[in-house]
């Protein structure tokens, strides 16, 4: 089964910060986060600047797990209340509408829209903290453990994380490195996008040799590195060995210098490919470019996507297969702990199994499942596994490995149908 990024959803209804008639009471836990109820954000406002607080607003929506697990498990607990409720003033969004919603709910439309279009909240949770002027002061998204959240919101609370004293702070000329770091990070989280790349800038600038290389800042080069002009891009070209070791990711460098290479060689070229009927983009002459500037592996790497991409794009599903294997063969991660390449393999193992014909194929995509089931033997690898144990004719053995997925998520419908379709013979992909 192939496991989708959660891409950030355009939600049509508007966001709401009172509580819903089906939800838990905001304060069913005394000792727990006090979440005000019955304030408009300008009473909201009104009440941070009395008391001189910050203001915690919790972003959810009634369909979203993550939400209501950070309700049960981390809003309740005395430690995190005692913070908050010394600290904050505490809002409950939620983000989507319903049938159920009182009066309460829907009084808060108006302001509630203005705040998700203001701050394009389509995650969640999004935990949004202001100013007691009503400035975003951090924002940050997903679900989080009792420590960490606390941890998070202790770090908000510091006078010294004040991100608009640290921005006149940067503006007056202080060039603190620990400063700066921090404030092009939040200025990037808080969509202040000009200002955290003229920050980024001096405090690349500002680093030597001996402390690029760490983590951190190998992390924090990759989030502002935007062009092959950038600093950043050549220690990714230059040093990619070194980079991948200290952040355990044996193509961390490469898949970054590919992004960078596609973006200002390859996709001019295919745009202009799309815009005429019929076109398509002259490979061999791309392919040349990148081996001028760079060199044979980035020539062979970004071209051998590309193709898969546009194969895709254009439903040739032959071609794409084709592509595909090859770039997970000749270029894919051989790590064998990393959570991302789990979720690659199986991926890439179900989009040839879905699309593929040839044995060859199947049998290299089955290696990918295989591997994607023992580093996180899920369900759903499971299911990857066995439907292409099933396209390859070992039926038995499908069947066994769909049955143990189907005990494993006994309410996941596609992998009973599935399993179903396998004890009757029919095909569980699709037609091509």
């Amino acid at each position: 089964m192939k496991l989708l990024f959660c891409l950030p959803i355009m939600l049509l209804s508007m966001i709401v910060s009172a509580q819903s008639i089906d939800s838990p009471s905001l304060n069913s836990w005394n000792t727990g986060i006090h979440f005000e109820t019955g304030l408009d954000w300008e009473q909201v406002l009104a009440k941070a600047k009395t008391e001189n607080k910050t203001i915690f607003i919790d972003c959810y929506t009634t369909w979203c797990a993550p939400c209501k697990e950070m309700e049960k498990s981390v809003y309740s607990l005395e430690k995190v209340g005692s913070f908050f409720n010394d600290k904050f003033i505490s809002v409950k969004a939620q983000m989507d509408t319903s049938k159920k919603d009182n009066d309460a709910v829907k009084s808060w439309y108006a302001d509630a829209h203005n705040i998700r279009e203001q701050y394009k909240v389509d995650a969640f949770p999004t935990f949004l903290f202001f100013t007691s002027d009503g400035k975003l002061l951090y924002r940050s998204v997903g679900a989080k453990a009792p420590d960490e959240f606390l941890a998070l919101a202790v770090d908000v609370s510091k006078p010294e994380r004040d991100y608009y004293k640290l921005l006149d702070h940067f503006k007056q000329g202080k060039k603190d490195l620990a400063e700066m770091s921090y404030l092009a990070r939040t200025g990037l989280l808080l969509g202040d996008t000009v200002t955290s790349q003229q920050v980024a800038e001096e405090y690349i600038v500002q680093l030597n040799n001996e402390v690029l290389l760490t983590k951190e800042n190998i992390q924090f080069l990759y989030d502002f590195t935007k062009s092959s002009k950038d600093k950043g891009f050549k220690l990714f070209y230059h040093y990619a060995d070194s980079i991948n070791k200290i952040m355990e990711d044996d193509t961390y460098a490469q898949q970054f210098v590919h992004s960078i290479i596609y973006t200002e060689i390859v996709l001019p070229a295919i745009e202009k490919a799309n815009s005429s009927v019929g076109s398509m983009p002259d490979w061999f002459a791309i392919a040349s470019v990148i081996k001028k500037r760079y060199n044979e592996y980035y020539s062979e790497r970004v071209i051998t996507a590309a193709r898969f991409t546009w194969e895709l794009n254009q439903k040739n599903w032959s071609e794409y297969i084709k592509y595909l294997v090859l770039f997970q063969e000749k270029f894919g991660s051989k790590s064998n702990n990393d959570a991302m390449t789990s979720l690659v393999l199986n991926n890439y193992a179900w989009e040839v199994f879905q699309y593929g014909q040839n044995k060859e194929e199947l049998s290299k995509a089955l290696s990918w499942s295989s591997k994607a089931v023992m580093m996180h033997p899920t369900a759903n690898w499971m299911d990857t596994y066995a439907n292409i144990l099933y396209k390859l004719g070992k039926n038995k053995l499908s069947i066994r490995w769909e049955e143990i997925a189907a005990k494993l998520s006994p309410n996941d419908k596609d992998i009973q149908v599935n399993l179903e379709k396998m004890k009757k013979g029919e095909p569980t992909w699709p037609s091509n």
